[in-house]
């Protein structure tokens, strides 16, 4: 059973010069979980001691973040990576980092099954509710 390999990391180069972001090349099946947990947290709000509501807001901000936060491990910045950092980031900066994520994160084709001997990693649900935000 392969194990994810936490220190390989991808340079994904951002639009402004010289810039760039280091991710996490793979996500373990429990990070994948770890996403899950941030959108569903991220989505329910207390609002009182036994009632708890949808929030919108907070869920569209866990899909848009949730594997940022966990994918981006260092960068060309002068401050630590961080999850407050990571929301400074300007948008054409946070798409570009998605695009990449998204090829890097994609599932194996059933070709690329076969050939390995492996499973593929599955599909985040992460993934197909921020779809829309990845491309703009």
């Amino acid at each position: 059973m392969p194990l994810v390999d936490r220190t390989e990391t991808v340079r994904v180069d951002l639009p402004a010069a010289g810039e760039w972001v280091d991710v996490r090349a793979h996500l373990s099946r429990g990070e994948e979980v770890s996403i899950r947990q941030r959108l569903v947290a991220g989505a329910m709000v207390r609002a009182g001691s036994a009632d708890v509501s949808l929030d919108a807001a907070s869920a569209v901000e866990a899909a848009e973040f949730a594997t940022l936060e966990l994918a981006i491990v260092g960068w060309s910045f002068g401050v630590a990576v961080s999850p407050a950092a990571i929301r400074q980031l300007d948008g054409e900066s946070v798409d570009a980092i998605k695009v990449r994520l998204d090829q890097l994160y994609a599932p194996r084709s059933d070709a690329e099954k076969k050939g390995s001997g492996g499973s593929g990693p599955t599909p985040l649900p992460a993934r197909a509710a921020s779809q829309p935000s990845l491309a703009g």
